[in-house]
């Protein structure tokens, strides 16, 4: 895998890509890049298929670049792929990853063949929203975004074995949690209205000991349930990055969905 930067109509855009085949976009969580995210199955996945890793801007790092809503990001996903002149696209998203591929196969359905949602949910949009935006309530919502989802303490819940968890997404918690639950904040904000269902097809890879709220095994099955046709492909021994703990059932996994349908 080679990281490359290219001047997409949005602008500059880092990205690495190998392989042969079929194209598969990966698009990584909030917690840190796609290395950290996909470096333990990109490589497997380039057997069979031209794999192209996304870098997110300003979501774990350069936090002055990030962006404002889940379209913008979906948005420069799909100019990464026109630039390498890419369609009919399998898209595989972990945690936010999976949101913003959501978004993009909903903006761009002529360019995603197949979404594979990894442990995450379409955009949602926040309970009791308008109240959030004030002040007092917005620094409230930001504490409890930072306990559950953005402070060392998660990964004991969110890894099944907390040993298994990269050093750049360790190291982003314990020193930049606050600032990626406000880009994260932003992002939740933005959503102004629930998500419609996708024409796409769409699947779920989930890990069973996935102990963030509302994002468990059982999350996973009532979202897959909510989606007609689609499957849900729970991987043990494994939370909220089931790439990363159990590398090798992911890829298993991520043959049969695609074999399945043709696409290996």
């Amino acid at each position: 895998m080679k990281l490359t930067r290219i001047t997409t109509v949005s602008g500059p855009c880092d990205y690495w890509m190998g392989g042969q085949g079929s194209p598969v976009l990966l698009v990584h969580g909030g917690w840190a890049g796609a290395e950290a995210h996909w470096g333990a199955v990109w490589l497997d996945l380039a057997k069979q298929h031209t794999v192209i890793a996304i870098e997110l801007p300003g979501i774990w790092r350069d936090f002055e670049t990030s962006l404002v809503n889940y379209n913008d990001y979906a948005s420069i996903c799909a100019d990464l792929l026109a630039a390498l002149k890419l369609h009919d696209v399998a898209v595989v998203g972990n945690s936010l990853g999976a949101s913003i591929g959501w978004q993009l196969a909903s903006d761009r359905p002529d360019l995603v063949r197949h979404l594979i949602m990894v442990d995450g949910f379409p955009p949602r949009k926040l309970p009791i929203r308008k109240v959030l935006g004030a002040v007092p309530f917005r620094s409230l919502a930001l504490r409890s975004l930072i306990a559950n989802f953005y402070s060392p303490a998660v990964l004991k819940t969110a890894f099944c074995d907390p040993a298994n968890v990269p050093d750049a997404i360790r190291a982003n918690l314990s020193q930049s949690g606050s600032d990626m639950a406000n880009i994260m904040f932003r992002l939740l904000y933005s959503v102004t209205s629930s998500p419609d269902l996708l024409s796409t097809k769409i699947d779920f890879i989930w890990g069973e000991q996935d102990g963030l709220p509302q994002l468990g095994l059982a999350s996973g099955r009532k979202l897959c349930s909510a989606n007609p046709s689609s499957r849900i492909f729970p991987i043990a021994q494994a939370g909220h990055l089931p790439q990363v703990e159990n590398p090798i059932a992911f890829i298993t996994a991520i043959q049969q969905v695609l074999s399945d349908d043709g696409e290996e």
